[in-house]
């Protein structure tokens, strides 16, 4: 949302990818080929895992896509595979609800959340600047319960609070708004 993405591209393989390294390193090769005709390109890529195990990437991006130009770029990289674009009619346009396109990666970032720890599940570009608070809890207060209280002051509605009670007391907590 900080980044005012507000359209949708998938990018996919045609064979099974399945090597997370392998499907991040194809990514990440791809940007900077994007780069070289946009190279203020901004962008939020999520991973998603299919049951199968094929790995495919959802991004939010700025504005209009030359989607010939991007599918040609993947499949120099990739050989055969798509790049499709997903847009939501709005009231101002072709475009999707930046909060909408929001809830829908973080979606894909919470779905393999407790097979896969201590991993990155979402990338940026260079320059999306994330406003945070850091708070900070008085000592003999519940943590989730003071830090609830402290998200709805300062946010209105929580979408998603994560606080594992097995971690003995180090919590962490990943949240939402609209």
């Amino acid at each position: 949302m900080a980044a005012g993405l507000d359209h949708l591209l998938t990018l996919t393989y045609r064979v099974n990818i399945t090597e997370r390294w392998r499907a991040w390193s194809d990514f990440t090769r791809f940007v900077r080929l994007v780069h070289k005709h946009f190279p203020d390109w901004p962008y939020v890529v999520v991973y998603e895992t299919q049951k199968r195990g094929a790995i495919h990437f959802h991004l939010a991006v700025k504005g209009f896509q030359k989607v010939e130009l991007l599918r040609g770029l993947w499949h120099s990289l990739v050989g055969e595979g798509n790049i499709d674009v997903q847009y939501k009619r709005s009231g101002g346009g072709v475009q999707w609800k930046k909060s909408t396109l929001a809830c829908y990666l973080a979606k894909y970032i919470g779905k393999n959340m407790e097979a896969e720890s201590n991993e990155r599940r979402f990338r940026c570009s260079l320059g999306i600047e994330i406003k945070g608070e850091v708070i900070w809890i008085p000592l003999r207060v519940p943590a989730k319960d003071y830090a609830l209280l402290r998200l709805e002051a300062v946010a209105g509605r929580i979408g998603y609070v994560r606080c594992p009670e097995e971690s003995n007391g180090a919590y962490g907590w990943a949240c939402s708004w609209g």
